[in-house]
């Protein structure tokens, strides 16, 4: 009897074994698929991870969504093969400063401060994503670089970090 209630015991540790692994497997899996997705930067196709039961696999989920959430946001404002570019060469060493002519844009709404007091802060905040919208794709469409929005402004620059000997050309066009 005493073999049977060890091989029984033996057996429900077993099981409960696999069952706790695979619980444990899913998240990590998922965390490792949405990592490959971040690594291509393809951030629509990085997953939210949620919670889990598992304190510390419920802090690294949270932790995950955080950073996915900011990396969207950066998406928005950088382009993705700007990112990618300084990362690689910021892996190879290859970061380093230098002097270079380029050429900067400012863009500025005439009268916006009039024309924002006449709508309400709904329609100026939807009037203000389609313009940094429309700039920001004619920007990147023309290899430049946005540096900041401040306000209904923007900055932006073309020639650095990737050279371009068309600067002012790309930026005439954007």
């Amino acid at each position: 009897y005493a073999l049977v209630a060890a091989l029984g015991i033996l057996a429900i540790a077993v099981i409960l074994a696999l069952l706790l692994g695979r619980s444990l497997a899913r998240p990590i899996k998922r965390l490792a698929q949405a990592a490959e997705a971040v690594t291509a930067f393809d951030f629509s196709g990085a997953r939210r991870l949620g919670s889990s039961p598992f304190r510390e696999l419920d802090v690294a989920g949270r932790a995950w969504d955080s950073m996915l959430a900011a990396l969207r946001w950066f998406e928005t404002y950088v382009p993705k093969a700007l990112v990618g570019q300084l990362l690689h060469e910021s892996a190879h060493g290859e970061l380093k400063p230098e002097e270079r002519e380029v050429t900067v844009m400012f863009t500025d709404i005439v009268g916006f401060s009039r024309i924002a007091l006449r709508h309400t802060p709904t329609s100026v905040a939807a009037f203000l994503n389609r313009h940094f919208g429309l700039i920001g794709r004619h920007v990147e469409g023309e290899h430049g670089t946005i540096d900041k929005s401040i306000g209904d402004s923007v900055m932006a620059f073309w020639g650095a970090p990737v050279s371009d000997p068309d600067h002012a050309l790309h930026a005439a066009r954007a």
